[in-house]
């Protein structure tokens, strides 16, 4: 296959309906998240969802996290300066709305210290920005609420307010 192969894509005025993306900010945590998108209900509402795995820790003790989330969004304008695709599409601006749910687990020396499982629920607001009919840059700002829990039942849920959170997705349409 040749390198050039989407070449065709680019000039092509086919409008994308799936959006393959890595947020960023997964990566300055020492893990990855990736994303997919789907438009759902064209033009205007998609739904995405994330699967996200991390190691952190340190000398000693390890961390392992595992996340999965789904989002709903509404795209506000479905059009964007520069780009032309024959459709409204996922860019421009949109409001989501983001269930996220993960699995923590802590271990040192091969004997688990416990774990705590994580729900979280968040508006947002953001805006993707595509070049090339290919790339898109996704910042994002939300707020919500994060939640705790034990699986083991010895300490209480503990729920706390997101004041601010911050995301940044790169990838590809098509």
């Amino acid at each position: 296959m040749s390198l050039f192969a989407f070449l065709p894509f680019l000039f092509a005025d086919e409008t994308p309906r799936n959006v393959f993306e890595l947020q960023m900010m997964s990566l300055e945590n020492h893990g990855i998240t990736l994303q997919y998108e789907r438009l759902a209900a064209p033009p205007r509402i998609s739904v995405l969802t994330a699967l996200g795995f991390r190691l952190s820790g340190g000398h000693d003790y390890d961390v392992v996290e595992m996340d999965y989330g789904v989002e709903g969004r509404l795209w506000l304008v479905g059009k964007a300066p520069f780009v032309t695709f024959s459709d409204r599409t996922m860019i421009g601006p949109y409001l989501g709305v983001r269930f996220d749910t993960g699995l923590t687990h802590v271990s040192a020396d091969g004997h688990s210290l416990g774990g705590n499982i994580r729900l979280a629920e968040s508006g947002n607001l953001g805006i993707r920005v595509v070049f090339f009919k290919l790339l898109e840059v996704t910042p994002s700002l939300g707020f919500g609420l994060h939640t705790d829990f034990d699986p083991r039942g010895r300490l209480s849920p503990w729920t706390r307010p997101e004041l601010v959170k911050l995301g940044l997705t790169m990838g590809a349409l098509f």
